[in-house]
């Protein structure tokens, strides 16, 4: 299931506060809990800052380039963060408490990666159409050609 559905995308744009608000105060407690939500909270601020960046994903065009740009920087900060994760599982006493953060953080990455994923894929369907986009977040998939079919899993 790579591609998500409008509601899915609507779903993450509609939450951006709860992901900006938890990851905040999962960043500030870093400290107290010994290295234990700093990797889930930087990847549930990036979402939120994601989602309310393509909040207008299917009525403006040329988003796609955005998109794809904020996914491969999205993708290296997350390996390169994740790399400095696994290796303080070693080195720190805390070590269980920072695997459940990797996990919680890898969670909510998949997630990320398949908003912007789908967003890149349809924006760009989109963007090829000669006609104007009506402003709704549910009239995408029907306005994109049907000679650009793709599938939804």
């Amino acid at each position: 299931m790579i591609i998500m559905t409008p509601n899915q995308l609507v779903s993450i744009i509609r939450q951006f506060p709860i992901y900006m608000i938890g990851g905040l105060a999962l960043i500030a407690l870093d400290k107290l809990w010994l290295g234990f939500g700093i990797f889930t909270g930087f990847m549930a601020v990036w979402t939120a800052a994601c989602a309310i960046t393509f909040e207008q994903w299917d009525s403006e065009r040329e988003l796609w380039r955005q998109a794809a740009t904020f996914l491969l920087f999205g993708l290296i900060a997350y390996l390169l963060t994740l790399f400095i994760q696994i290796s303080g599982i070693f080195q720190q006493a805390n070590g269980v408490g920072i695997a459940i953060d990797i996990a919680l953080a890898t969670t909510l990455a998949t997630r990320y990666f398949r908003f912007l994923f789908t967003i890149v894929r349809i924006n760009w369907l989109i963007s090829k159409t000669a006609e104007p986009l009506q402003n709704s977040t549910s009239l995408a998939w029907d306005q994109i050609p049907k000679s650009y079919t793709f599938r939804v899993m």
